[in-house]
């Protein structure tokens, strides 16, 4: 039961992502990229910042999941040199 909807909230989430960045993207191509907007918080952004937060993620993770990478391959050449 619980399962079922953390995969509605994974599929809603997932969905509200890509009309945000719908949104960004056609505001930005329109010329109107710094234009405010306020979030639930309250808290005022433009759609050139949300992009380049999005793009920072993006980067972060990929620097990220190059550090796993390296960590996994140095602990798998360090298991295979002790034996």
């Amino acid at each position: 039961m619980i399962s079922t909807g953390f995969i509605i909230a994974g599929v809603a989430s997932v969905f509200g992502f890509a009309a945000m960045m719908f949104l960004a993207v056609t505001a930005v191509m329109n010329g109107h990229g710094m234009e405010i907007y306020r979030t639930v918080w309250l808290f005022e952004d433009s759609w050139i910042g949300f992009l380049v937060c999005v793009g920072f993620t993006i980067a972060a993770m990929i620097v990220a999941a190059l550090f796993r990478l390296r960590d996994y391959l140095q602990l798998r050449r360090l298991e295979r040199d002790s034996i």
